[in-house]
């Protein structure tokens, strides 16, 4: 339940490809981010050695001569669909008991996915789905875990981090390719860092119990948010934030993103920058809009579900605790908005029949783009706009100044 009302919904695939590409740029760079996605420069730096002789073979014995090839040969080699095996199975009780009806070969299914991760597997996950007839029982409850906007993530996150294994070698790269165990390594190393692994062994101690897992359901993500920022500022301070040292400029390029997306949060409030801005950055802006803000953008700061005194709280609550908000909004008769957007919230793909309902209203100024992928197209527009009439009524005043 808490899968398919929290996360099916096109917002969150607009918000993760955001904050999954802000956290590959600031790790590998801007420049081997667009690189890892032409295919000119895949070819020539990763799948070819020195003498243009082409080093990679899909399991059907042909040799990986693009990016597309490079993906499908990622995906038998089960590293993009590998978190699916070591995080999902383990922990979440749907999938386990849609698995568990398997009966004896429950077992061998899974024995047989994480098989599938290894690098001499005959079959990806695809596959196996298929064969044991558990598609359907996947879709539902595990479907969201190979949805586009994850693939992408981590397709770029493994490329751009190759590709930038390469680029720390000098004049020495032109010797290596993703046949090379280094490069290899660190592009799964770069998956691990920028796109966070969810398993049990990244856990604290508290999440990996049975009420812990519950209670911290999809904060996860806030706590490996919140580390790897650590992480990046702790490694600068080591090297004392030298400029030039690559510590340095990962801890600038991370924190540079960061402000430039708080910066447009605040600009664009309910945008792809407002719900992309990553912990600890997005309560920063909350208590500022608490303790500072208009009655607006009090009444929105942390999701506007708690009275004000005890708001931030909603930041440490489990998404479970909806079903009792929407109790209490019942309770103190606030039948409006549990009507336009509690109830939506409380039901399979309740977030898509919202997002339709608000692109159907006719007093609805947000067009389709807005409502379902959080891009201020309008906003954006409208601020243009008003600075191009700013522009045009000072020069008018210049104008009579001078007559």
């Amino acid at each position: 339940m808490n899968l398919m009302t929290i996360l099916a919904n096109t917002g969150t695939m607009t918000t993760n490809l955001y904050g999954g590409a802000a956290m590959n740029i600031s790790s590998a760079g801007l420049k081997n981010f667009i690189d890892s996605k032409r295919n000119s420069v895949v070819v020539n730096k990763l799948l070819t050695d020195i003498n243009g002789n082409f080093v990679l073979k899909t399991k059907d014995g042909k040799s990986v001569k693009n990016r597309k090839e490079f993906i499908k040969y990622l995906n038998e080699e089960g590293i993009i669909d590998n978190y699916l095996a070591q995080a999902e199975i383990e922990y979440n009780q749907s999938l386990k008991d849609g698995i568990g009806k398997l009966g004896a070969n429950s077992k061998n299914f899974i024995r047989d996915i994480k098989k599938a991760t290894k690098e001499n597997s005959q079959e990806n996950i695809i596959d196996i789905v298929n064969r044991y007839g558990i598609k359907d029982t996947m879709t539902k409850y595990g479907g969201f875990f190979m949805q586009f906007s994850e693939r992408v993530n981590r397709t770029d996150a493994f490329i751009s981090h190759a590709l930038q294994a390469k680029q720390n070698l000098g004049r020495h790269g032109i010797h290596v390719n993703m046949k090379d165990p280094y490069i290899f390594e660190t592009a799964l190393k770069g998956i691990e860092t920028t796109q966070f692994l969810y398993h049990n062994s990244f856990r604290p101690a508290f999440m990996t119990t049975a009420l812990g897992k519950v209670l911290t359901r999809f904060k996860l993500f806030a706590f490996q948010s919140v580390r790897v920022r650590q992480e990046f500022y702790r490694k600068a301070k080591l090297y004392n934030f030298n400029e030039g040292t690559p510590e340095y400029k990962k801890y600038k390029d991370l924190f540079l993103t960061d402000m430039f997306t708080m910066a447009l949060a605040s600009a664009f409030m309910y945008s792809i920058f407002d719900t992309a801005l990553a912990p600890p950055y997005d309560w920063y802006q909350d208590t500022a809009d608490l303790l500072f803000g208009d009655k607006k953008e009090r009444d929105r700061a942390f999701y506007g579900t708690l009275p004000r005194p005890i708001a931030p709280l909603q930041a440490a609550m489990p998404p479970v605790s909806r079903y009792p908000g929407a109790v209490i909004e019942l309770i103190s008769g606030d039948w409006q908005k549990f009507s336009d957007y509690t109830i939506h919230t409380m039901y399979p793909f309740g977030r898509l029949v919202y997002s339709t309902k608000k692109s159907l209203d006719p007093q609805n100024r947000k067009g389709f783009i807005e409502n379902f992928f959080r891009i201020p197209i309008s906003k954006v527009g409208y601020r243009i706009k008003r600075e191009q009439q700013l522009e045009e009524r000072q020069e008018y005043i210049d104008e009579i100044l001078d007559e």
